[in-house]
């Protein structure tokens, strides 16, 4: 197999295995045995990459763990959840923090409060989670989108930041004064003051999401420019949308009916953001076993690392 990623590849061979995570056992899993990986692509102590995708874009063909597990029905709910943690730029960091909580059959609803706003995936199940894209602003402007107004969007807790049509990201830096276009290692990006604080706010059905101006930076120059994390994507007119939004809010991946849901976060996710807590423990062991059938339900959650530079985690399909 070869693999090609926004960050780097892998290539290697196939085989199969048993393969347990938060009390999970899937047995005969097929996985990618990596025989040589691009400088970059992972860093100590991330030893590989688990997709959360769907099969349709599995580079193996085979059915992702996470698909084999809900489908099996040993979940209390056919979801999957997330909250984030953000560190880069925070005093005292380390460079390995607590990345947050991924909560695999269900929710956490101590992260989260409100009602959570479930829009259908817009496109067949079984590639991406993606969504319409209905409305984009910047600083109070209303950015026009392709396609009369609404754009594919995959939602990629597997991305760092967020990347659209060169078009439209242009015109995201023309509502910024003082903004100018990226140079050398930065020319799909755009600088702007740092002196300007920056909000955006994204909707993909009934309600609005903003994205904090700690956010929409990426990082700062010495010099008083400011390096947006939005990008120009050149091959292709959708929208990838990583972490430089799911830090935001709290994200649910629900696997029937097929959508995405947003909610706000409560404090108790926003204090998570708060440097000297312990990092997470590995789990060995497991309560489920999946074969091929289905067998008695359970619900874990468990904790991803998270570094203050690169992904909050790797989540990317294989």
């Amino acid at each position: 197999f070869l693999v090609q990623y926004g960050s780097g590849t892998a290539s290697g061979s196939l085989g199969r295995d048993v393969v347990q995570m938060a009390g999970y056992e899937v047995r005969d899993q097929l996985i990618a045995l990596v025989d040589e990986v691009s400088h970059g692509l992972l860093s100590d102590p991330v030893s590989g990459l688990m997709g959360l995708a769907f099969k349709g874009v599995a580079a193996s063909g085979g059915t992702p763990f996470w698909v084999r597990l809900a489908a099996a029905g040993v979940w209390d709910m056919p979801l999957m959840s997330f909250c984030l943690t953000r560190f880069r730029g925070v005093e005292g960091a380390s460079s390995l923090e607590p990345g947050g909580y991924f909560t695999m059959g269900g929710v956490n609803s101590s992260l989260y409060k409100g009602e959570i706003d479930y829009v259908a995936l817009s496109i067949p199940v079984g590639t991406y989670w993606e969504l319409p894209l209905t409305n984009l602003t910047v600083q109070g402007v209303s950015i026009p989108l392709p396609g009369n107004g609404a754009s594919h969007a995959a939602i990629d807790t597997g991305t760092t930041l967020l990347g659209g049509p060169p078009a439209v990201i242009d015109l995201i830096a023309a509502q910024i004064p003082g903004s100018s276009p990226g140079s050398g290692n930065y020319t799909d990006y755009f600088f702007y003051p740092c002196n300007t604080s920056v909000t955006a706010t994204l909707s993909f059905g009934s309600r609005v999401w903003s994205i904090a101006p700690r956010d929409f930076e990426l990082f700062r120059f010495d010099d008083g420019r400011c390096l947006s994390s939005f990008f120009r994507l050149k091959t292709s007119t959708k929208w990838i949308i990583g972490d430089t939004f799911l830090k935001n809010v709290y994200s649910v991946f629900r696997y029937d009916p097929p959508s995405i849901g947003f909610a706000e976060l409560s404090e108790t996710a926003l204090a998570m953001n708060t440097v000297g807590q312990g990092l997470p423990q590995p789990s060995q062991g497991a309560t489920v076993v999946i074969i091929s059938a289905a067998f008695i339900s359970s619900r874990i959650s468990f904790i991803l690392y998270a570094t203050v530079v690169g992904l909050c985690h790797a989540l990317l399909a294989l």
